[in-house]
């Protein structure tokens, strides 16, 4: 329904500019003005009914708060967390058109600014949930005192 509302836009916007170059001509001019207004009428009343009875528009990028992402339960649907959080995700990811969807979306409040919270379903319910930086916070000092080797550096290796 809705490629159709977006063809049939599409046709009234050219349908105008029509009417707009008909306007040109003197022997043309009355088709001109009819077929402008007409088309100008009927976007509008596309995006009248567009707006108040179809309600195609775009759904809201949610973001998901420490508590939200506490409420987050495993075996829960998309649209169930959906619900939760007010909106839909960030991104989704599929390997193929056959994997199971991973989708992202932004922390919000948490413990740090780029926090973020992935969550993998399968078969339609929720399998996995991860987040970064919302609930728990990430230690670099960790990852600094790794016992980690450049092996690039050492001749030997």
């Amino acid at each position: 329904m809705a490629l159709f509302i977006a063809l049939f836009g599409g046709f009234m916007v050219i349908g105008a500019f029509i009417g707009v170059i008909l306007l040109v001509p003197g022997k043309t001019r009355r088709t001109g003005l009819l077929l402008s207004l007409t088309c100008i009428v009927i976007l509008l009343s596309i995006g009248f009914i567009n707006k108040h009875f179809l309600k195609y528009e775009d759904e809201p990028i949610a973001t998901i708060t420490p508590g939200e992402y506490k409420k987050i339960r495993e075996d829960m649907t998309y649209d169930e967390v959906k619900k939760i959080v007010g909106g839909k995700a960030k991104s989704e990811y599929k390997i193929n058109k056959y994997s199971s969807p991973d989708y992202d979306f932004d922390g919000e409040d948490g413990l740090e600014n780029d926090a973020t919270v992935s969550l993998h379903f399968v078969d339609g319910k929720l399998s996995v949930k991860s987040e970064y930086g919302l609930i728990t916070k990430s230690d670099q000092s960790e990852l600094d005192d790794s016992p980690y080797v450049d092996v690039t550096e050492n001749p030997e290796n």
